[in-house]
């Protein structure tokens, strides 16, 4: 039964994580896709290594590091990006670190011939050489459980234990189960209770992905609805209590109109809370609440609307030009913001300049 349970979801997580790459992918649908392919990942391991089958597939010895690491670094990265309302940003590289010590691990380990690693497998499951590999169990337990903290550190208001939180404290617990899990079979010389915890693991697992997946499939916006509500608590805390909102507004318009600060492709929210002199939630607050804007969406109408501006004064200048010079990095980058908030491409907006009627207004914040 375990076998089939296991196998089923290693299967549909990996469906999952193929799915969000489908579409054009953005920022969150790419975290979304890597946290699905490190859940089916961890899965596997789990399922072969407590059914004693991991000497039938080598290649996954090792495995649980990488998967662990990356599906908690990018369900932090995804809740981040969903409630400051940004993209991807130079910073987060401090999160690649952990990582890349992951990868580096099992790339190591990838790099052993089969038949050793098939070798060490039977010594471990005889309940020998365990401790060899306990530091690197410990580090995938220690960092999965620091991003999962990092994650209810979000929006702590959510993981209380206010009765009207229960979902939320509902997932603290699932999590925590988990993370308890993984420490207990760390916490342990003895393999066959490793075996025992792994199963234990792999059912709740197993059984949470597949009642939301049930939950999610019966009515799809219970999902959206979720996570609206965990971005709804998220934006009651009163980031702005401390600071001058209208004051702070005004400046920030002048760094737009007068200064033109989004000409700078570099530009990202720190950037742009630093020269405000507020953090950065402050500053993502300010445009989610007070603007009703996220800071991708404020950064790119000013390009835009800027680039029509250009589009309609210079028209020997070429697109590509326009591109660069009002803040963006590549030429399909400012396709799709272009069309995205005008409703037709550059080429087509210019083509039809002379014909105002034709030109349907460009979405503004």
């Amino acid at each position: 039964m375990g076998l089939q349970l296991g196998t089923f979801c290693v299967g549909l997580a990996a469906l999952f994580a193929f799915a969000q790459l489908t579409a054009k992918p953005q920022s969150r649908q790419i975290l979304a896709a890597i946290f699905f392919g490190s859940l089916a990942l961890f899965i596997a391991y789990l399922l072969f290594f407590s059914e004693r089958l991991l000497q039938n597939f080598p290649i996954l010895f090792m495995s649980y590091v990488p998967a662990t690491v990356l599906g908690a670094v990018s369900l932090f990265l995804y809740f981040s990006l969903y409630l400051e309302g940004r993209e991807l940003e130079p910073s987060d590289g401090i999160h690649g670190i952990p990582i890349a010590i992951s990868l580096a691990i099992y790339i190591a380990f990838l790099g052993i011939s089969p038949s050793q690693k098939v070798s060490w497998i039977h010594d471990l499951y005889n309940g020998k050489g365990i401790e060899f590999f306990l530091p690197f169990t410990l580090f995938s337990s220690l960092v999965s459980a620091i991003y999962l903290i990092k994650i209810m550190r979000l929006n702590p208001d959510y993981y209380s234990f206010d009765i009207k939180r229960r979902p939320g404290l509902t997932g603290g617990i699932i999590l925590a189960t988990i993370v308890l899990g993984s420490l207990l079979a760390v916490a342990t010389v003895s393999v066959s209770f490793a075996i025992v915890v792994t199963h234990i693991c792999l059912t709740i697992v197993s059984v949470v992905f597949l009642l939301g997946t049930a939950i999610h499939l019966r009515d799809p916006s219970v999902l959206s609805t979720w996570i609206a509500d965990f971005r709804k608590t998220y934006q009651k805390r009163n980031y702005l209590n401390e600071i001058n909102v209208s004051d702070v507004h005004s400046r920030l318009l002048g760094l737009m109109n007068h200064d033109r600060l989004f000409t700078d492709n570099e530009l990202t929210l720190n950037k742009l809370a630093d020269r405000l002199s507020i953090s950065r939630y402050q500053l993502s607050q300010l445009l989610n609440v007070e603007m009703k804007t996220s800071f991708s969406r404020f950064i790119q109408t000013y390009r835009i609307q800027t680039a029509q501006d250009y589009l309609d004064t210079y028209p020997n200048r070429t697109i590509l030009s326009i591109a660069y010079e009002v803040g963006f990095n590549s030429n399909s980058s400012f396709q799709s913001a272009f069309k995205h908030l005008v409703g037709m491409t550059p080429s087509e907006y210019r083509s039809r300049r002379k014909s105002p009627d034709a030109l349907p207004p460009s979405k503004t914040l």
